[in-house]
């Protein structure tokens, strides 16, 4: 789905919220970070990007956006940075969250497609295969940026 053409968006893709993601000087992170975060390696989204997440609602809501430290706040977390314990899983590919649905501790969750405007926060590819980091911008509303897929 192009951005221009996004209030058609088909069963499966995402609308993204054009418009709402400003670009200024200084970028408002949705949760507070640590310093150095997002590290130097990522980068601002500059263009629409589409990824995949695993959801528990059709439509996601703003729950299936939680990072790892939102999720679980007291929790220290081996082999994960703060950073990157406050940022957002996704995948470019749908194979890669097609392999984890298939783990009994993601029973009951399903796959969307979602499609990230430019100025909607900073991505870095982190771990292995597809997988990405995001830190999303403060005032998106995750309701209207995708849907499940009924592929």
């Amino acid at each position: 789905v192009s951005v221009a053409h996004a209030d058609r968006a088909p069963a499966g893709e995402c609308i993204p919220l054009r418009g709402r993601a400003i670009a200024s000087q200084r970028v408002r992170y949705r949760d507070e970070l640590p310093d150095d975060c997002p590290p130097p390696q990522a980068s601002e989204i500059d263009r629409p990007r589409a990824f995949y997440r695993m959801v528990r609602n059709n439509p996601p809501t703003e729950a299936d956006f939680r990072s790892q430290r939102q999720e679980r706040p007291t929790v220290v977390l081996r082999n994960v940075s703060e950073c990157h314990a406050r940022g957002v899983s996704l995948f470019s590919a749908k194979r890669d969250v097609e392999y984890w649905l298939r783990k009994e501790r993601f029973a009951g969750y399903s796959s969307a497609a979602v499609l990230l405007d430019a100025g909607m926060g900073s991505l870095m590819k982190s771990g292995s295969r597809s997988h990405f980091t995001w830190w999303p911008i403060a005032g998106l509303d995750y309701a209207q940026l995708c849907r499940v897929g009924e592929e």
